[in-house]
């Protein structure tokens, strides 16, 4: 593990910033940012920042598009300096910081010449961005988009093109011709050119399939984009529902659990786990859930605290479930399954048997 806090606050922000992406893509593949074929095109082209100038990617990017690739390819460098030299050679660069030693400085006494290690690290990025689509072309052809017959004529004479591929595949939705889409999409993703961005290879074809009423396959292409994307949150909405109607509860836990971490006010969602829950006998895995919804100004008040009580009854927690239960009584009095687990709250337990 690479140690952040080290350097008492004297390191360079590619570095901090490209320690934790590169760490949180350790952790977990969806949240650390993958290749695309835009990044393909920054770092083949113009774009790409030498190791010692990129912590002026951060100062004034002319697109968000080249802030978000500047926390890409810090985190490769990162990536390349453990994966070329190992943990201990990069913490040493730490060490070396936390004594106000500058950065580039830094990597030459532990890692090597700044020159050989841009170099090094150039040739590195360059193989990454060359084996996404390896048998693909990605030029673009620059054409205003009212020359539709022009655009199309191109397309059709470059079926190996990444971009003329995508041209045709956002003109088919357009058109809903979903079939034509599909089928440009499917021949992506078997050149290994599948992205997980939003309006990318994977959600656009689960959306054909969708529309195409191919649920199964709808299905395997949203399992495929959640494993890789940090915000898949549509698709996973959508996918909580098809679980819903198949009662694969277990299923919508853990998919409720996913999007959760996107969006953690979704009221749809919160309220997906508290049937789930209910519905698997684990009443008590949805109360968090119950007290979310609680905040968030519900509607049905009344109903919102008795379905608490029972969470809480189920967990143990019986004063806390009497309290919702008077609460959800005194906006419906006549709330009888309310009385009634008010009533058995209130009964003493059974005395164990001599």
């Amino acid at each position: 593990m690479i140690t952040l806090t080290k350097t008492n606050n004297r390191m360079p922000r590619w570095l901090s910033e490209g320690i934790s992406v590169y760490e949180e893509r350790l952790r977990d593949p969806r949240w650390g940012q993958s290749m695309t074929a835009r990044y393909r095109e920054m770092i083949l082209g113009e774009d790409f920042t030498p190791v010692s100038k990129l912590s002026g990617a951060f100062l004034n990017p002319p697109t968000g598009a080249h802030l978000q690739f500047a926390y890409y390819e810090s985190s490769l460098v990162v990536q390349y300096l453990v994966e070329k030299h190992g943990e201990e050679k990069l913490n040493a660069v730490l060490d070396s910081l936390a004594d106000g030693i500058p950065i580039n400085e830094s990597l030459a006494t532990n890692i090597g010449p700044i020159e050989r290690l841009e170099a090094g690290f150039s040739e590195y990025a360059k193989e990454m961005a060359l084996a996404f689509g390896k048998d693909l072309e990605f030029e673009r052809h620059e054409l205003e988009p009212d020359e539709t017959a022009e655009i199309i004529r191109w397309a059709g004479e470059h079926p190996d093109n990444y971009w003329a591929r995508m041209t045709l595949v956002q003109r088919a939705i357009a058109a809903e011709d979903f079939k034509s889409a599909a089928e440009h999409l499917e021949f992506l993703v078997e050149k290994d050119a599948a992205t997980a961005e939003q309006g990318g290879v994977l959600e656009s074809l689960a959306l054909c399939y969708r529309e195409l009423g191919r649920e199964s396959d709808e299905r395997k292409t949203m399992e495929k984009l959640f494993s890789v994307s940090p915000d898949a949150l549509p698709s996973l909405e959508r996918y909580i529902e098809m679980e819903k109607s198949e009662q694969n509860w277990s299923s919508v836990l853990a998919t409720a659990a996913q999007a959760l971490e996107i969006q953690p006010f979704a009221t749809a969602i919160h309220q997906s786990v508290a049937t789930a829950c209910r519905e698997l006998g684990q009443s008590e895995k949805a109360i968090d859930s119950l007290l979310a919804l609680q905040a968030m100004d519900p509607i049905d008040v009344a109903g919102l605290n008795f379905q608490l009580a029972e969470s809480l009854a189920a967990a143990g927690k019986t004063q806390a479930a009497t309290d919702h239960l008077v609460d959800a009584l005194l906006v419906a009095p006549r709330y009888r399954d309310a009385h009634k687990l008010l009533l058995k709250l209130s009964q003493p337990a059974p005395a164990d048997e001599p």
